[in-house]
């Protein structure tokens, strides 16, 4: 029980509820507790502007983050970041955040690779596949027969509010906010195996207690183990070990769950769903070698086939889920800085010029800066360079490469020709681009269909050989020339949108 001295009063003005912060606590860590944050850019570490509120009564002192990302009228007025405010006597504010469109869910994929998968009378009558996204949330429920997508719930992942990307999870998770991380996704998950469940129930009047649809979960290790309550502290740390990584297995709102297995701490789930759903180490593709890049914030790989298989990861940062500072989707992102490279407003630096890098390059109704410009640059420098880091080591040349896949859904909305113009992907594998959608849901679909799946899934699992591309001799010189944007044949027609 806390005593009177070590708490305060705050009264949010929203229902004219009154909700009771902590001593010591910001504001954004009560609203937190209080599922009222939906989403954060920062983690609630001052950097990034958003979380802002308006005081009433009991105004605090500006901190140096108000001081940087509010003007001083907003200052004056009262607005000040809640998670640099914390009040030391009752006030009341509003919540007055700025929130930025939803990153676009995709649950779309390709299964005409099985199409000569016949139905068995042994498999289930269907799988709910579950894809938990750092970002996104995806579940189908897909009927085994035809393969056919019955239901669909798809939701942002409520732990964005804990930050955009798996550093933040992990640094959440060594405040304590581990559990509540993991009751925010298993609430999710649960509410929408109820709802998928309910409308099978009413399109085909199933009942039977004996009928029982797999649940099947995707997603790469920090998601894996927040999930299922394993401390996250060394996925951070050198030498980024893992906790546990095989298959999990639980029940949630009745039902059997089935957390397939990962590799290491950098490439999990989501990533041998893929390898597995575009068969790249089966035995009819054993000739054949590609590489998977699903392009988040983590940027996981994986090369090779039913011989060999290198797997990785590397930071990307925010910029490709359109996270960054701009609100604009990073495929829009990429598809404009293309168009500036090639009228001439970028050169091969990543300069804008004048009077661009003052004020900014105007599209619609976004704003491209000389900042979003650099994430982007920092972006696709640590793709493209674990790239050829990937090919030296296995070793390959680009040209035996057969397809390069692009999964999620950044991959699924890029323009492969502006991803070749900013050196995303090197220019020798441009050509061999094919964008697949969600394979970790589609992954987990045949994982939980096909009685043969666990088999050939831990063969991958056992078969993978991570790389650690920050330990990689040369990855920094391959990064630092990889920020350079490839020359083109300028146009200098500044007006072209």
């Amino acid at each position: 029980m806390l005593r009177q001295d070590e708490i305060s009063t705050v009264q949010i003005n929203i229902n004219d509820k009154t909700f009771i912060l902590h001593k010591g606590e910001s504001i954004f860590q009560m609203l937190l507790r209080q599922e009222m944050i939906f989403l954060s850019f920062c983690g609630g570490k001052g950097r990034c502007g958003r979380c802002r509120i308006k005081f009433h009564k009991g105004t605090t002192l500006p901190s140096a983050s108000d001081r940087l990302f509010l003007t001083p009228d907003e200052i004056r007025s009262g607005i000040r970041l809640a998670c640099t405010s914390k009040p030391k006597t009752d006030c009341v504010i509003d919540l007055i955040m700025e929130e930025k469109k939803d990153t676009k869910i995709i649950s779309s994929y390709d299964l005409s690779d099985w199409e000569d998968s016949k139905y068995e009378e042994s498999e289930p009558k269907a799988v709910i596949a579950v894809d938990i996204g750092t970002t996104t949330l995806a579940m189908q429920l897909i009927l085994t027969l035809n393969s056919h997508i019955e239901a669909e719930y798809r939701k942002m992942n409520p732990q964005r509010a804990y930050g955009p990307d798996v550093i933040s999870r992990i640094e959440a998770d060594g405040r304590g906010e581990g559990s509540r991380m993991q009751k925010l996704i298993r609430d999710e998950v649960e509410h929408g195996i109820r709802i998928l469940l309910e409308q099978y129930k009413l399109q085909f009047k199933e009942t039977d207690a004996n009928n029982r649809i797999p649940v099947v979960i995707a997603g790469n290790t920090v998601m894996q183990h927040i999930f299922m309550g394993f401390s996250t502290a060394t996925l951070g740390i050198h030498p980024f070990t893992p906790v546990d990584v095989r298959e999990q297995k639980l029940q949630i709102a009745g039902e059997n769950i089935a957390f397939m297995p990962g590799i290491s701490a950098f490439v999990g789930a989501d990533i041998v769903a893929g390898v597995y759903a575009l068969k790249m180490c089966s035995q009819e593709n054993k000739n054949k070698v590609s590489l998977l890049i699903d392009l988040g914030t983590n940027g996981e790989m994986a090369l090779g086939n039913a011989k060999k298989l290198l797997v990785s990861a590397t930071a990307a940062g925010p910029a490709f889920e359109g996270r960054s500072i701009s609100p604009m989707d990073g495929t829009d992102l990429i598809d404009i800085t293309a168009e500036l490279l090639k009228q001439g407003i970028l050169d091969e630096t990543g300069l804008m010029v004048e009077p661009y890098f003052e004020q900014g390059y105007q599209y619609k109704n976004n704003t491209v800066t000389q900042e979003d410009i650099r994430a982007l640059q920092m972006a696709k420098a640590a793709i493209c360079a674990g790239i050829r880091i990937m090919m030296r080591e296995y070793p390959i040349t680009p040209e035996a490469i057969d397809t390069v896949y692009l999964a999620g859904g950044f991959g699924y909305y890029l323009d492969t020709n502006s991803a070749a113009i900013i050196g995303l992907i090197p220019e020798e594998l441009a050509g061999k681009v094919k964008a697949v959608g969600n394979t970790s849901l589609m992954g987990a679909y045949l994982y939980g269909r096909n009685a043969d799946a666990r088999e050939e899934v831990l063969t991958i699992t056992e078969l993978a050989i991570p790389v650690n591309l920050a330990e990689q001799e040369g990855f920094e010189e391959n990064y630092l020339e990889s920020l350079h944007f490839p020359q083109q044949d300028r146009k200098e027609n500044h007006g072209f949108i």
